[in-house]
């Protein structure tokens, strides 16, 4: 999931001036960048205040949702591939502003993705193995962000932000299934503190033995 969702992440990074401004409109990038880290900002605080009320793998189900849905406007937006040359050097248009809305919630959903995969990935993946699988998954990561990087001006815009919505819609069912899973009583591994009790309480009962 963290490998689809960051190679969904690092294409918009490639392609929201493109789709803002297909005309080449003289927008300016400095204020939505701000705008972007802020929608960012707002997603971090709704993170902690999401895990104080529930579980991450209950509500990154709706984040993954969202974000599915705000990457299929743009998607949309881009199907209309005529281009207006009279608009070169013009104000932000219609269409722009509606791709900079479904922008700024995605990035609102990317503050909430980050410290709350942090805290799934502690949970589920051990931590002598947590860097080797993160590197792992992160090639596929890195090819596809590379194959996007090398043909951004030869693939269609629509086609590009296709294959993040897929690529989002993915991850929204592996999260539906990772809540499933997490909900049974079974544990997959176990934590460094649950190892550390169980020791102490061997060696209780040990000690317990040797005593009587």
């Amino acid at each position: 999931m963290q490998s689809l969702f960051e190679a969904s992440m690092y294409s918009f990074v490639f392609l929201w001036t493109m789709a803002i401004s297909p005309n080449k409109e003289a927008i300016k990038h400095g204020l939505i960048f701000v705008n972007f880290m802020t929608a960012c900002m707002v997603g971090s605080f709704l993170s902690s205040v999401l895990q104080k009320h529930a579980r991450p793998e209950q509500y990154m189900k709706g984040v993954y949702f969202v974000a599915t849905a705000a990457m299929a406007v743009p998607m949309v937006v881009a199907l209309d591939t005529i281009k207006d040359p009279s608009l070169k050097g013009k104000p932000i248009t219609f269409r722009g502003q509606i791709d900079m809305l479904a922008f700024c919630v995605f990035e609102v959903c990317v503050g909430i993705f980050w410290p709350s995969m942090m805290t799934m990935r502690a949970t589920y993946v051990p931590e002598e193995l947590r860097a080797t699988i993160i590197n792992m998954f992160r090639i596929p990561l890195n090819a596809f962000v590379c194959v996007v990087l090398a043909n951004v001006e030869a693939v269609p815009m629509w086609c590009m932000f296709g294959l993040c919505v897929a690529f989002l819609g993915i991850s929204f069912a592996c999260q539906l299934r990772l809540d499933t899973l997490s909900r049974q009583p079974h544990r997959y591994h176990k934590s460094a503190a649950d190892e550390e009790s169980s020791d102490g309480g061997a060696k209780k009962v040990a000690d317990t033995k040797v005593v009587s």
